[in-house]
């Protein structure tokens, strides 16, 4: 348990103070340019986001699993074969981005104007920028270094957080562009010194000199192939997603929708993405199969006993939220963000069954499951907004899905890893689902923040999460608080 914790107080801190330097971009551009700003900013940002999940072939999870596994020459070949291939990918799309900007300013924003295109073109800047960074943060976390990697993520958004509100003065969509590429180019400065600092960059120097190595491309596409498919397919869905909403009701309804989304992914991701840092590796380097046992249920303890109070919060707060991180003006994303909290619950615990599939490479099962929530995702928010017309049928699909994904996981980890969840485990998730269910119904259909029983739900949810330690972690902690206080 100190283990996970520590490793996920490192990186959470990073994705923390990233996520806090983020809001404040978000209410400065929220404020000054309202729904269509953002709607603009986060079509752009997801249309990076895409694109470089090409760049990069998604291969973040196969580089660190490549470095976990391997030590010596071969951990150095390897770093050094996927610098070659990604500096390859990472060309090539860059150059298709240039010569298809139009098609793509059509796709994303269903506009041809010169304005959009040249937005889409200078788009290759950040892209550039975050895909070097994407294989040094790869590289600091093959190698552990969780602490340094953390201080790389906070820099970027640090300086682009400074910049923002002179550059929203100018009132430009050009701005969002810039503040794109800050955020990656520090980011990737501070990255790179790391790296280079601790030597492990060495094997580059023979990027003309050594030959390939036909292991490591196959041990590398043997991973990455699958999930740069369901990379771009997850990054793809969702700017198809917002591109819907565009065509629905224009670039402010881009916006609302950027707030329920953003909103159910980033407190999500500053649990789950701590975690996984250090539970993706620890999970590749297990052979064992009672050990792997073990991990799944600490892991999935952990994670239990941090989402329920966290998500009951958000559920209490999410006017209040909504106000102080954007502005009135995005109150209609409450419809959709109400079932997407619930919906949170489960995709925590889903996140947890389903990793094994990259840890051991399992990568056909791990692509047909991705593929069909996406795909299914997808066709659900069109039809919500172009049959149905009513932007909740999104949330109520996010929540439907990820119960159905959650089972398979479950069934996946008991038949394929033999997995048992013990008592505590299942009572512990049982009750964190009543919290959470119950203390949605309560404020369902409140659009303004009111205290009410919310922080009585607040406090059962913070005592349910403590009956997730076990009798020695709690008499540990009792006693470091009694010697604390002497």
């Amino acid at each position: 348990m100190r283990e996970i914790l520590l490793a996920a107080l490192k990186t959470g801190s990073g994705t923390f103070f990233r996520l806090l330097f983020g809001i404040v971009k978000i209410k400065i551009v929220a404020v000054f340019l309202g729904p269509s700003g953002i709607g603009v900013y986060s079509l752009l940002r997801q249309t990076s986001q895409t694109t470089t999940t090409l760049a990069t072939l998604n291969s973040s999870a196969a580089l660190v699993q490549g470095l976990s596994s391997k030590t010596g020459e071969a951990r150095e070949g390897y770093l050094l074969t996927v610098a070659r291939i990604l500096a390859i990918s990472g060309g090539v799309i860059t150059i298709l981005l240039l010569f298809f900007a139009p098609s793509v300013a059509q796709l994303v924003f269903a506009k041809r104007d010169p304005e959009f295109v040249g937005l889409i073109r200078w788009l290759s800047v950040p892209i550039l920028f975050s895909s070097i960074n994407a294989y040094m943060m790869g590289v600091l976390n093959g190698y552990r270094a969780l602490g340094r990697m953390a201080i790389g993520q906070v820099a970027g958004a640090f300086v682009s957080g400074l910049a923002v509100y002179p550059l929203v003065k100018l009132g430009r969509p050009e701005i969002f562009v810039v503040l794109l590429s800050i955020a990656s180019g520090i980011s990737l400065l501070t990255s790179t010194y790391f790296a280079l600092q601790a030597g492990w960059l060495r094997p580059l120097r023979r990027w003309l000199r050594d030959p390939w190595q036909r292991e490591h491309v196959r041990h590398f596409f043997s991973i990455a192939l699958t999930t740069l498919v369901t990379g771009f397919v997850g990054t793809g869905s969702v700017l198809a997603v917002r591109a819907m909403f565009v065509r629905y009701g224009g670039l402010p309804a881009a916006g609302i929708f950027d707030v329920a989304w953003t909103l159910s992914v980033s407190y999500v991701m500053l649990a789950l993405g701590s975690l996984g840092t250090y539970y993706l590796p620890s999970l590749s380097g297990i052979q064992d199969s009672t050990k792997l046992v073990a991990l799944i249920q600490r892991i999935l303890r952990v994670t239990i006993m941090l989402m329920v109070p966290l998500i009951t919060g958000m559920i209490v707060l999410k006017p209040l939220i909504i106000h102080l991180l954007y502005s009135s003006k995005f109150d209609p994303s409450l419809k959709i963000i109400r079932w997407m909290f619930v919906g949170d619950y489960l995709k925590a615990t889903s996140w947890v069954l389903g990793m094994p599939m990259l840890a051991y490479a399992d990568m056909k099962v791990f692509f047909w499951t991705e593929i069909a929530w996406r795909g299914a995702f997808t066709g659900i928010a069109a039809w919500s907004l172009f049959q149905w017309k009513d932007v909740q049928g999104v949330g109520i699909g996010f929540l439907g899905l990820y119960a159905i994904h959650l089972f398979y996981v479950l069934h996946y980890c008991r038949s394929r890893h033999a997995l048992k969840l013990n008592r505590r485990i299942i009572w512990l998730w049982s009750a964190g689902l009543v919290i959470i269910v119950g203390a949605s119904l309560t404020y369902w259909q409140k659009m303004a923040f009111s205290i009410g029983p919310g922080m009585g739900w607040i406090g059962i949810a913070l005592v349910a999460s403590l009956f997730g330690f076990e009798p020695g972690e709690r008499g540990k902690i009792v006693q470091f608080m009694h010697q604390d206080r002497r």
